[in-house]
């Protein structure tokens, strides 16, 4: 079993830890995370679920980590669900892989090849840290977020509708300024007559 150790960090070292929400999806076998927690960021797998709404929301301690122990070699999708409220949500999900693989040493007692593991943040290789002596245990992967405003999340229609009005916008102000450049074309033709 495998680990993941999520690093939370916000620009300015000033957002709010307990805002911060995350989910984690098995693309490999197709189904969500279910966790149990201590309240203080570490986490334990204890299940799946096949909806995302039956989901562990996995949520950073005090000090920005989050452990979750109990992962299987496969993908995962780590998708931000939340952050606090001042700062940009994640844009993208970060797709996460822990691939087992011999490592090419033979056990003494069962005469087997010795396992060990890499690791992909976004098909680029990550180094795997040490848990409790197994040298390849824990993903490290670091979310950052920024100051920003967070738009609203409205879909394609909403996208659209925010095309069109910008769209419309720039068309009466362009009917704006010409109608302003008559009337003065006007203005000055009736005083020149006068």
């Amino acid at each position: 079993m495998y680990g993941l150790n999520l690093l939370k960090l916000f620009s300015d070292n000033l957002g709010d830890y307990s805002k911060v929400q995350f989910k984690l999806y098995n693309t490999t076998d197709g189904y969500w995370v279910t966790a149990n927690s201590d309240d203080n960021g570490n986490y334990l797998v204890s299940g799946h679920a096949e909806r995302e709404d039956d989901a562990s929301v996995l949520t950073p301690g005090s000090s920005g980590h989050l452990f979750l122990k109990g992962l299987e070699d496969d993908i995962y999708r780590v998708t931000e669900i939340n952050t606090d409220a001042n700062y940009t949500l994640l844009g993208n999900f970060i797709t996460m892989e822990i691939r087992a693989k011999e490592s090419g040493k033979i056990c003494g007692t069962c005469g087997k090849s010795e396992l060990t593991a890499e690791a992909f943040e976004n098909d680029n290789a990550k180094d795997m840290n040490d848990d409790n002596g197994s040298a390849s245990a824990i993903v490290p992967i670091h979310v950052m977020n920024t100051r920003g405003y967070r738009l609203p999340k409205t879909g394609d229609a909403g996208t659209t509708l925010l095309a069109a009005g910008g769209i419309t916008l720039a068309v009466l102000s362009a009917a704006a300024v010409i109608l302003l450049l008559v009337f003065k074309k006007k203005i000055s033709l009736t005083i020149k007559k006068a």
